[in-house]
C-alpha cells in the first residue's frame, strides 16, 4: 500500500479560497435588437452559403412511435413494501420475460402475442428523444429504449419502470428531414 501526503503552500490556499468564496462584482449591458437590425444586411448568397455549410445540422429530430404493454402493480400492490413488494415484482418480471420469450418464436408478431396473453397494448404518438411521449415520461429508460429499437429488431426486452415492467414494439420511425 502506498500512502502519500500533500502539502499546499498557504498563499495558494488563500488564493483558491478567495476565488471560490469572495464577493464578486458583475455588470450587465443590454442591447436592443431594434437598434442593430436595420444595420444588418444579409444577402441571399450568404444565406445559401450558411445553409450549405450547416445542412447536416439543420434537420428535424428523428421521431419514433411505439406500442407497449405494461406488467405493472395495481393500486393495492403499490402500497406494499419490503419482501412482499419484491415477490409481486418478481412475478411481474417472470410474466414479462414469458411475454418476450413468446415474441421470439418464429413468425410471432406483437399483436398476436398480446392477444395470446390477454393484455391491452397502448400506443404512443410520434415523439423525439428530447421530448418523450407523456405515456413514457414516468421512466426515462422507456424513451431511450424506444430509440434503440430497429426495424430488424422491433421488440424490446422487459424494461423495468418505477412500478412494473414494460415491453415495447416499434411501430414506425419518422426519420429526420431537412428543415
Amino acid at each position: 500500500i502506498l500512502g502519500a501526503g500533500v502539502s499546499m503552500p498557504e498563499a495558494e490556499m488563500k488564493t483558491t479560497f478567495e476565488q471560490l468564496y469572495s464577493k464578486m462584482d458583475a455588470a450587465t449591458v443590454q442591447f436592443h435588437t431594434a437598434d442593430f437590425a436595420s444595420q444588418v444586411q444579409v444577402s441571399d448568397p450568404e444565406i445559401a452559403k450558411y445553409y450549405e455549410g450547416h445542412k447536416a445540422t439543420l434537420k428535424t429530430d428523428e421521431m419514433r412511435q411505439v406500442k407497449f404493454v405494461n406488467f405493472g402493480l395495481n393500486d393495492e400492490q403499490k402500497k406494499l413494501t419490503g419482501k412482499a413488494r419484491i415477490d409481486v415484482l418478481q412475478k411481474l418480471a417472470d410474466s414479462a420475460n414469458d411475454f418476450t420469450d413468446a415474441l421470439q418464436a418464429p413468425r410471432a408478431d406483437f399483436d398476436s402475442v398480446v392477444a395470446k396473453f390477454k393484455l391491452t397494448p397502448k400506443e404512443t404518438g410520434a415523439f423525439s428523444q428530447a421530448k418523450p411521449d407523456p405515456q413514457l415520461a414516468g421512466a426515462p429508460t422507456l424513451g431511450q429504449a424506444a430509440f434503440s429499437l430497429t426495424t430488424a429488431a422491433p421488440n424490446s426486452a422487459a424494461i423495468q419502470g418505477p412500478d412494473g415492467f414494460y415491453v415495447q414494439h416499434l411501430e414506425k420511425i419518422h426519420p429526420a428531414r431537412p428543415l
